[in-house]
């Protein structure tokens, strides 16, 4: 399997009735010639950007940045998604912007948005219709 360079972002409101539910997180993938996936998060403890064009809760302030609590969880996830998928492409994969919100957001919706966007990685490229990216987000729900 050949996958081209690839940047993809996915902004994540899992119900309107949780707290914890909003995630916002973007990755690149560069396809290399070695034997392993090389994983890097960048985080930030930064709390003075604020994104106000998003899709969380009115009540809850998003913050630009991956803490790294968060970016624990997108590294578990990935290596969980590696496994289960034993022809993920080899490269470098970096996850290298996120926003968070100030009481919204957890471990768990931070896990959801990586597999969505993992998995859209490695769907067939001659097989991403509009259709069948929505129900991939949606089984991963």
């Amino acid at each position: 399997m050949y996958i081209k360079p690839t940047s993809i972002a996915l902004e994540l409101l899992l119900s309107k009735r949780d707290m914890n539910n909003y995630a916002f997180l973007g990755m690149k993938f560069t396809p290399e010639n070695i034997k392993s996936l090389n994983i890097r998060v960048n985080t930030s403890l930064d709390l003075d950007e604020i994104l106000s064009d998003n899709i969380a809760m009115k009540s809850d302030t998003i913050f630009l940045g991956i803490p790294n609590e968060y970016a624990e969880a997108i590294i578990d996830t990935t290596n969980k998604v590696v496994r289960e998928h034993s022809l993920f492409p080899c490269g470098d994969l970096e996850f290298f912007m996120g926003a968070h919100g100030e009481i919204g957001s957890s471990k768990f919706s931070f896990s959801k948005v990586t597999e969505i966007l993992l998995k859209l990685l490695i769907i067939e490229a001659e097989n991403k219709s509009i259709n069948q990216i929505e129900n991939l987000v949606k089984s991963g729900l």
